[in-house]
């Protein structure tokens, strides 16, 4: 499964009295951007290439799920945010209804990747085991492990399963190492995340969580023209 990263900002349409002495032009000064933070593995790396390209620039990455930050972006003074998923038609009415415009611009494109137990017998799933997991009422015999409830992706995955709540086969871990630890101590589980935490070979961390689990294949849906079980890298190359 693979969805866009979207750098949204917003142009604001009425006149002000601004100091432009203090305003930061896109290679100086210091910005805050909140970000998803299932994104983080990925904007780390470019926020470190960036200030090291452009030594007086100096950008914080403030992460958060995404309904949270979605919210300081519609209610707050937030005016950057990096999402995995463009604003909707609500979304976007509601600025503008504030004589705000906000700006898309897509800055990447990335994958889900699932994984399990590193001595699971499994190595491949259908896209509808995955549904039937993440939105069947009734108990089965696999959890599904994602890191946050609100996280784009677990916002993704509602929307790609056409429902608006998980059952209670999803569990919500505070972060990765907690991930890992479900699928040790419950080799029937799965767990996703960001396809950017597992997608350098040589990062020294993608290493330890490739160590401990085994990346799994999951099929197209049945009514996709397309057919075959594809990992989170072969979504990557085949763009």
């Amino acid at each position: 499964m693979n969805y866009k990263i979207f750098f949204i900002f917003l142009v604001i349409t009425i006149s002000c009295k601004r100091d432009f002495s203090s305003q930061s032009s896109p290679t100086t000064g210091e910005v805050d951007i909140f970000v998803d933070s299932n994104l983080r593995a990925i904007m780390d790396q470019q926020k470190e290439v960036f200030e090291r390209n452009y030594p007086y620039a100096k950008v914080n990455l403030i992460y958060l799920d995404e309904i949270n930050i979605i919210k300081k972006f519609l209610y707050d003074s937030t005016e950057i945010i990096i999402l995995s998923r463009a604003l909707d038609s609500v979304e976007i009415n509601f600025l503008n209804h504030k004589k705000l415009v906000p700006r898309h611009y897509e800055l990447a494109r990335t994958a889900i990747a699932f994984v399990s137990n590193k001595s699971s017998a499994d190595s491949t799933y259908s896209f509808e085991s995955i549904s039937q997991i993440a939105m069947n009422s009734l108990k089965v015999g696999n959890l599904l492990v994602i890191e946050n409830a609100n996280s784009g992706i677990s916002q993704y995955l509602l929307k790609k399963f056409n429902g608006d709540k998980f059952s209670k086969n999803v569990f919500a871990a505070e972060n990765k190492d907690k991930i890992i630890e479900h699928l040790n101590q419950s080799p029937s589980s799965i767990a996703c995340f960001d396809w950017s935490e597992i997608s350098d070979s040589d990062d020294p961390k993608a290493k330890e969580i490739l160590s401990k689990v085994r990346l799994l294949a999951i099929s197209r849906p049945k009514d996709s023209i397309q057919h075959g079980f594809i990992f989170s890298f072969s979504i990557q190359s085949s763009r």
